[in-house]
């Protein structure tokens, strides 16, 4: 069958209006805040002041410990393995590429599994499955650097590094989040209150990332040098998302991702927090930076970054489920940055929004339209077909069916009888 050639219309009608692209920015970031307000009010705070930190071994910590301790292990080796290990599942029991394939044939219920997830699963060239060993390199990486490495520095920073003690350079994580406490529960305050924060911190990470990503990705130097790495996965696994070397790590991941909120941490001195200990409550411009202090709201925010950057990389897009019609997950991020590996080209932010507004993403606009073509031209084929079909079957029967003549034949011919 001879390959059918797509007629692109004009690049400016298939890209997004800079009214669109607004739009659709402000939607996901007050979408996204909301819900991470909403799971710190009702989850994340009521977990950590009275389950965590009551824990025998959580509650005699010293600050730096604590806080490695909270922010490097519970909330990211932590979601690190429960999210890959989901999708590594996935991986391992996938009926064409699953590397695991012993797996399917002992349990049925993997094998099912498997079957079930398979239509998620985005288009991959048989070279664009990762070797086993490249996969057993990225989860050693991952290891030395959240056990080993980074604990290690963090504990050399805030004990010899840092010019801040420990004790005033964080806020009392014992202290309840401000509107939750019952001195507070009547106000709605700070519940509204914590959206900005998350509006922020997301806003900072969409354009952190653009900027550092598609900088790496102009300069060939660079790219070579420091991003090559991390495009070793043509076709991505949940964890290649943090499989880069450090330098990228730390400029294109960390800091966009942990910035706003590492900044209330470490930005106010013990004078600073003195100074606003006795008005907590009292102004809404201080009070609005004490809540941005809170351990739970980082700690929601790290879980939710986590997830996001794990969904986007893993290769699958639930965009179609119920969940992902809600807006609950990052079908459709995983589907745009996917078009970035598999391609090497375009979409250099973690969603759509930056790409939108600086007109990054004219191959894959170009990449979608062909597929619609493509799925309207099978839809169209699969739909005249099945007309013939219908056409054609009560032809046949007809011409196996009796006539009226031969009816009344048989009827009386049994009566006879």
């Amino acid at each position: 069958m001879r390959k059918q050639c797509v007629i692109y219309p004009p690049i400016e009608e298939l890209r997004p209006t800079k009214a669109q692209a607004f739009l659709r920015a402000l939607v996901y970031l007050l979408r996204n805040a909301t819900l991470c307000s909403l799971v710190t009010t009702v989850f994340t705070a009521p977990f950590f002041y009275q389950v965590y930190l009551p824990l025998p071994v959580i509650r005699h910590l010293p600050p730096v410990l604590l806080f490695l301790v909270t922010f490097q292990f519970l909330c990211h080796a932590l979601p690190w393995f429960t999210f890959n290990a989901f999708y590594l599942l996935l991986d391992s029991v996938h009926p064409e590429f699953g590397f695991a394939p012993g797996w399917r044939d002992k349990y049925p219920l993997l094998r099912e599994l498997g079957d079930y997830f398979a239509q998620f699963k985005l288009t991959r060239r048989p070279m664009q499955i990762p070797s086993q060993s490249l996969i057993l390199r990225t989860i050693g990486k991952v290891f030395v650097e959240q056990y080993m490495v980074t604990p290690l520095l963090g504990y050399v920073f805030f004990n010899y590094v840092c010019p801040v003690a420990p004790e005033d350079m964080m806020p009392n994580p014992h202290q309840p989040l401000i509107g939750l406490s019952d001195k507070h529960h009547s106000t709605w305050f700070v519940f509204l209150s914590l959206i900005p924060h998350f509006v922020l911190a997301n806003l900072l990470n969409e354009v952190g990332f653009f900027l550092v990503h598609g900088f790496v990705h102009y300069n060939s130097w660079l790219y070579r040098t420091f991003h090559k790495q991390h495009h070793e996965y043509t076709g991505t696994i949940s964890i290649a998302a943090e499989y880069a070397s450090v330098t990228e790590e730390v400029f294109a991941n960390t800091l966009p991702s942990v910035g706003y909120f590492f900044y209330f941490f470490f930005a106010y001195t013990n004078a600073q927090v003195i100074a606003r200990r006795g008005a907590v409550g009292g102004d809404a411009s201080q009070l609005w930076l004490e809540s941005a202090r809170a351990w739970p709201l980082a700690m929601t925010w790290m879980w939710a970054r986590l997830w996001e950057t794990y969904e986007s990389h893993s290769g699958y897009c639930f965009s179609d489920t119920t969940l992902g019609k809600l807006g609950l997950l990052h079908g459709h991020r995983a589907r745009f940055h996917d078009f970035h590996h598999t391609h090497n080209l375009s979409n250099y932010g973690s969603g759509i929004i930056m790409d939108a507004l600086c007109d990054t993403m004219d191959p894959y606009l170009k990449h979608t339209f062909a597929r619609r073509i493509k799925d309207s031209v099978d839809k169209h084929s699969a739909e005249k077909s099945k007309r013939s079909t219908e056409m054609i079957f009560p032809m046949v029967l007809r011409e196996h069916s009796p006539t009226k003549k031969q009816q009344q034949e048989q009827k009386e011919s049994a009566k006879k009888k």
